[in-house]
């Protein structure tokens, strides 16, 4: 590729770009994949690592990885990771770890493999005709304890719907609905 940095300072295609539910922008890891080999046909990657951990009861896994891409004759070496929440159903954790730091290990070569996306408003959903992916939202409502409930009690007992909505928006509250 002749003028390779002019490349990675450039947009990506509006046809590589993907939404998640909530409207943010990513390019999908094949993609990626792809546009890396128009870069480096012998690009690579090491030290991939991952650990899972818990914090309150929820799971997580975290992981990071190193790619390598010749770049103007040069190696160039950039390191990306990521932590994703692990539902109880989660299935392939290893490959979805290794796709999500790989791909923000490659944001870091530039613009064209997402580095600008979500800044800003960079893209806008409304004027750009990609298929939404769809996923799934983790619950991240803790149960509420008595001190909990019994606040939500009395906001309820006081028709204080503004303190109603944030114990519901944090709380999973199992209270007697005629207390």
């Amino acid at each position: 590729m002749d003028n390779a940095l002019d490349w990675l300072k450039g947009d990506p295609l509006p046809e590589e770009i993907r939404f998640n539910e909530d409207g943010s922008a990513f390019i999908p890891i094949e993609i990626v994949e792809t546009l890396l080999t128009e870069v480096d046909p012998f690009w690579s990657d090491s030290a991939f690592r991952m650990k899972t951990f818990s914090i309150g009861g929820k799971h997580f896994a975290s992981s990071s990885i190193t790619l390598h891409v010749a770049i103007n004759a040069r190696t160039i070496s950039r390191t990306g990771a990521a932590t994703l929440e692990i539902t109880e159903d989660a299935t392939n954790v290893e490959a979805i770890m290794l796709s999500e730091a790989k791909k923000n290990a490659a944001k870091k070569y530039g613009n064209r493999f997402g580095a600008n996306l979500n800044r800003n408003d960079s893209v806008d959903p409304a004027t750009t005709s990609q298929v939404r992916v769809k996923k799934e939202k983790v619950a991240t409502k803790m149960p509420a304890d008595d001190g909990i409930i019994k606040k939500y009690l009395t906001a309820v007992a006081n028709n204080d719907t503004e303190n109603i909505k944030r114990l519901t928006a944090a709380y999973i509250i199992n209270a007697p609905e005629n207390a």
